[in-house]
């Protein structure tokens, strides 16, 4: 045992040293914010999924978050599922696709981008913050940017596809120098740069681009490309990557027309056109991959004021806040505040940025209607998208009144089997100026009503459930924000019917039940349901109520189950179903537990001796009175002492025991009934069997012997 503690010790020993030592590698090369005094020279902007970094010269990618900086000699790269957007000091956003890898570098020449593996596209910031100080690196070339959004796609083999669709790049390799534009893409690879040919040049949609679309209206995306020969039939390809993307089939049409359109739901797309022409001679025509996004058309959602909402100025000074959700990006919005719902009476019209979601507004006492209109610009157009009409009213002088209950009415009668599935919903309408309620809800019990559910809330419903069938009241009460007495509302009743009823399988209201079994039992049965997942039932002495008996649960339409001592017992059951929810009750039902007297002690036949004793041959013959009722009876040998030596039974009212050895016994007797129960013992009877016997040893007749 000694060994084995030392072998242990040592062990932990062992494994704590390399513990610390990993921790301290790590924390010693751990990233430093300041990063050795340099400034960081982008941020995650926007991230779907995991995207990671790590310093060039560590091993131990670590996980990063929106707004998280990043500074030069840093790895960035996304996993199989997951998007980055990066956003340079100058505005430049660099989208990482899945399975990208990009390096952060700083030099004399100023910020490089070291493209590894995978797909980026590069978007140039808005005009004024160009991104002519970075460089694009990429094997052995080297992409000076000019203001360009393009694209550069690395293949297995190391190719790299070149694309620019905006602005102008110039790409380096060795000697070799190409001017890069809309016009004219190209392909990087380790032997040089070739030009790409044979392009088909797509104007709209812009890649990077977020199109809007009313598809309730059922609006389809446009297309345009510069018109080529009209023996060409141009398709286009859609799909939510560059590597899966599938033909669109009810999109083919000729060349020269230049412009299409498609039908697609909203998300993030790539989007390539391609032509064939019916003149095998000519060669097929592609467009670049291009990403886009599509977004539904959508006006501002009124968040508050909501519809109907009744606003309380606790000072005249008080201003009403006005909130809303966009989920477009507007250009400018427009606020307006009228006494009426055409806005013929305008009170007040606000001018906001595209981006504002809340103003507040000092209005006087009286009824509003308020709605906000965004803005998009959209092919040099500008469009409105106004939202729904809310109605407000704005109070000063006022005194609190209580709810008007709505749900459940006076008098109501809801189901059983609503209430379980549904529960039960209070409903009420809000008094002007009240935002606060306390809701009580009680159930009617013997000894009086019950309280069920008692709560606080801003909301004008509250959902009860676990109801269970019965007289049930409820009230809500008006709670005054200036914290003076609350104003309660009228108290309504409602009523839950009784569940449908489970029937015993005897009616008797009290039933006497006779037990046969060795200990105190009760058994019972009901009559079977149609579609019950299972049962439950529970059983107490008439002392104690039967509501604080133990469930049990059977999955037959019967219950057998030991019980403590003779006596009344109160059983009930109830059937469930597959949600564990009650669905029908038994009555209640008392049983007298008794049990099945034994039968009456076996008595020896009248022609009886006193004491039995045997033959000279050991044997000895009994015979008893018959017992009503016995199916078989028990003969108990015991010795002089009263142990039990040998127990035989027999059919009828008499026995025969044969070649008894010699010695003092007594004998008893015992009737058993089709139960098997023995009954108590009858009387002892002693028996005697002499010494001398009359067995006597085989004659041996005389032999010669020669």
């Amino acid at each position: 045992m000694k060994r084995n503690m030392w072998r242990l010790a040592i062990a932990l020993f062992i494994s704590t040293a390399c513990f610390l030592g990993t921790t301290f590698w790590y924390e010693a090369g751990k990233r430093i914010h300041a990063h050795n005094g340099k400034d960081s020279v982008a941020k995650l902007f926007e991230s779907n999924n995991e995207v990671q970094r790590k310093e060039v010269q560590r091993v131990i990618w670590e996980t990063v978050s929106r707004n998280d900086e990043f500074f030069p000699g840093e790895a960035i790269r996304t996993t199989a599922n997951a998007e980055a957007k990066i956003q340079l000091k100058s505005g430049t956003i660099i989208h990482l696709e899945p399975n990208s890898l990009v390096v952060l570098e700083r030099s004399a020449n100023g910020l490089a981008l070291d493209f590894l593996q995978g797909n980026m596209f590069v978007q140039g910031g808005a005009e004024g913050s160009s991104a002519d100080d970075l460089t694009l690196k990429t094997g052995s070339g080297e992409i000076k940017l000019k203001s360009a959004d393009m694209s550069l796609s690395k293949d297995q083999s190391g190719q790299v596809a070149l694309e620019v669709f905006k602005g102008q790049a110039e790409l380096k390799q060795g000697s070799q120098k190409l001017d890069l534009s809309k016009n004219k893409s190209a392909v990087l690879t380790d032997k040089g740069v070739s030009e790409s040919r044979d392009r088909l040049h797509l104007l709209q949609p812009v890649a990077g681009t977020v199109v809007l679309l009313n598809l309730a209206r059922g609006d389809r995306v446009d297309l345009s490309w510069t018109p080529v020969a009209a023996d060409y039939r141009v398709h286009a390809e859609v799909g939510s990557s560059r590597t899966n993307m599938t033909r669109l089939a009810d999109m083919s049409v000729a060349g020269d027309l230049g412009k299409a359109t498609f039908a697609q739901k909203p998300g993030k797309w790539f989007l390539r056109l391609y032509a064939t022409s019916e003149d095998k001679s000519k060669p097929q025509l592609a467009s670049m991959v291009i990403p886009f996004v599509i977004e539904p058309k959508a006006p501002p959602s009124l968040i508050e004021p909501s519809q109907e909402t009744a606003l309380l100025k606790l000072t005249p000074e008080q201003e009403v806040e006005f909130r809303w959700m966009n989920r477009n990006k507007f250009f400018t919005q427009l606020l307006e505040v009228s006494k009426d719902a055409k806005f013929t009476q305008v009170v007040s019209k606000q001018t906001l940025d595209g981006d504002d979601t809340t103003v507040k507004l000092p209005l006087q006492d009286g009824n509003y209607f308020w709605r906000v209109t965004g803005y998009l610009k959209i092919k040099d157009k500008t469009e409105g998208l106004s939202s729904n009409t809310a109605k407000l009213q704005v109070v000063s002088q006022w005194e609190i009144k209580p709810a008007t209950l709505i749900a459940p009415p006076k008098a109501a009668q809801i189901s059983f089997f609503e209430a379980q599935k549904n529960g039960v919903t209070l409903k009420w309408q809000a008094p002007v100026g009240v935002k606060r309620f306390k809701v009580l809800a009680q159930r009617k019990e013997t000894g009086g009503w019950k309280t069920l559910h008692e709560q606080e809330t801003e909301a004008t419903l509250v959902k009860l459930t676990d109801v269970r069938p019965g007289v049930h009241q409820w009230r809500v009460t008006s709670l005054d924000p200036k914290g003076g007495d609350g104003k309660p509302s009228e108290m309504l009743e409602f009523s839950v019917d009784d569940m449908p009823r489970l029937e015993w399988a005897n009616n008797d209201k009290e039933n006497e039940y006779v037990y046969t079994t060795p200990t105190p039992t009760l058994a019972a049965q009901w009559k079977p349901l149609a579609n019950v997942f299972g049962y439950r039932y529970r059983i107490s002495p008439e002392s104690t109520p039967v509501e604080e008996a133990d469930w049990q649960s059977t999955k037959q339409n019967l219950f057998d189950t030991p019980v403590k001592e003779d006596g009344r017992y109160t059983a009930v059951v109830e059937a469930l179903n597959a949600k564990g929810a009650t669905i029908a009750q038994s009555p209640p039902k008392t049983f007298n537990v008794k049990r099945l007297p034994l039968l009456p002690a076996p008595q020896w036949a009248s022609n009886a001796p006193e004491f039995f004793k045997s033959d000279g041959k050991g044997n000895l013959s009994f015979s008893w009175e018959p017992v009503d009722g016995a199916k078989q009876y028990l003969l108990i040998i015991e010795d002089g002492e009263g142990q039990v030596l040998e127990q035989k039974s027999f059919n009828g009212n008499s026995a025969s025991l044969n070649r008894m050895k010699p010695g003092q016994y007594q004998v008893k007797l015992r009737a058993v009934d089709s139960f098997r129960r023995p009954s108590s013992e009858g009387q002892a009877k002693k028996v005697e069997v002499p010494n001398a016997s009359d067995i006597r040893a085989p004659k041996i007749k005389a032999m010669k012997v020669k």
